[in-house]
């Protein structure tokens, strides 16, 4: 089996050599390759506007968050680090149960929570007692619940998240 494994390695080391050593022979080697697109597969099962959908579908998502910091809301991705089935449980002190089920995306199989963050993370008071503290509840970024219903994008969560 070894003398197998290392013959390949010597073939597919030589046929590198030979393709892509450079000299005159070798790219017209290459040339006769790759030429018509033989070594690509061009057969496509999507249309032309699929193709467009996609694409702007991905743009979107990439723009998107960088709209949100413009308004001063900084999107951020939340690591549940639990399985999908945990959205919208627990005790949340940094958001409600209702906005946690808004921002709720699964992504490999792994809970994340699409929020953002806009402003000082706490408020404090001074009083008898000393200095009292309470954390701000993050927002949800603007619009995240109306993605793919009345935006008109056709984008989600889940392609934010993936991005």
């Amino acid at each position: 089996m070894g003398a197998y494994f290392n013959l390949n390695k010597v073939s597919l080391t030589k046929a590198n050599k030979d393709i892509f050593s450079g000299s005159d022979a070798s790219i017209d080697l290459l040339y006769r390759l790759v030429n018509h697109g033989k070594l690509i597969n061009t057969f496509s099962e999507i249309t032309a506007f699929e193709a467009e959908t996609l694409a702007l579908r991905t743009l979107y998502a990439y723009l998107l968050p960088h709209v949100w910091r413009s308004k001063n809301y900084y999107p951020v991705l939340i690591d549940m680090e639990g399985p999908c089935t945990d959205v919208g449980k627990g005790n949340y002190k940094w958001t409600t149960a209702s906005d946690a089920i808004k921002a709720g995306v699964c992504v490999n199989d792994k809970l994340y929570y699409l929020m953002a963050l806009n402003g000082w993370d706490r408020k404090c008071t001074q009083n008898k007692a000393g200095e009292i503290c309470h954390f701000n509840k993050m927002p949800l970024p603007p619009g995240l619940d109306k993605l793919n219903t009345e935006s008109g994008w056709d984008i989600t969560k889940t392609d934010i998240a993936k991005r």
